[in-house]
């Protein structure tokens, strides 16, 4: 897994989507 091709914005938007699916899948 290369992290080299997301950028720190990028990656930092990508968390935040992931956080966002987590709480809704699991309350």
């Amino acid at each position: 897994m290369s992290t080299k091709l997301i950028t720190r914005p990028g990656y930092h938007k990508l968390k935040q989507e992931l956080d966002y699916l987590w709480r809704e899948k699991r309350p």
